[in-house]
């Protein structure tokens, strides 16, 4: 198959910021069929009917960062995809969910501070592949866990079309839990 370009980038306006606000866990097999993207701008327009849960950050508690690895030897070009977060704190009821987390292979949907929806982890799904549970030293000090879900996928993460007024309102086959 041939290579081709399609576009160029104008430089953009300054009217972004970083950061992520909330990320949402699914169980990867609940994605496996039934994904589907608009064929024009390369969006998810269509999801499977799956209950996927929601996890809320503090401000700067969280990023995404996908980074394109290629090898010129071998001809191949793959997308790593990590999302670090950090949770408030330690409770038993998180333990046991972080535990079951861990052991599962995962889709997860990353709501940036942008108000833009990513899918990571669509192809060989994310898993949960380092995190800490700490007191913190200090008075001041974070009591919580920092959690890193990583994903090497075949693609790029893919943007799911925009929502009206909450996360994924236009895509009536998902539940969240806790509801909005």
């Amino acid at each position: 198959m041939p290579c081709s370009l399609q576009s160029g980038r104008l430089l953009k306006c300054k009217d972004k910021i970083g950061g992520i606000k909330t990320i949402f866990l699914g169980l990867h097999s609940d994605f496996t069929t039934g994904v589907e993207t608009d064929s024009g701008t390369g969006e998810i327009n269509l999801l499977p009917t799956a209950t996927i849960y929601r996890y809320e950050l503090s401000q700067a508690a969280g990023d995404f960062i996908e980074t394109i690895t290629s090898s010129v030897e071998n001809g191949t070009v793959f997308w790593n995809q990590v999302v670090n977060i950090s949770l408030m704190q330690l409770t038993a009821e998180d333990r046991l969910e972080l535990q079951n987390v861990a052991q599962s292979r995962l889709a997860v949907f990353v709501l940036d501070n942008n108000d833009n929806l990513w899918m990571v982890g669509q192809y060989d799904s994310a898993e949960l592949t380092a995190g800490t549970a700490a007191t913190g030293t200090a008075k001041g000090d974070a009591n919580g866990y920092t959690l890193t879900f990583t994903a090497t996928e075949k693609l790029p993460a893919r943007r799911l079309e925009d929502y009206t007024a909450v996360p994924f309102d236009n895509f009536a086959t998902i539940g969240i839990l806790p509801t909005y």
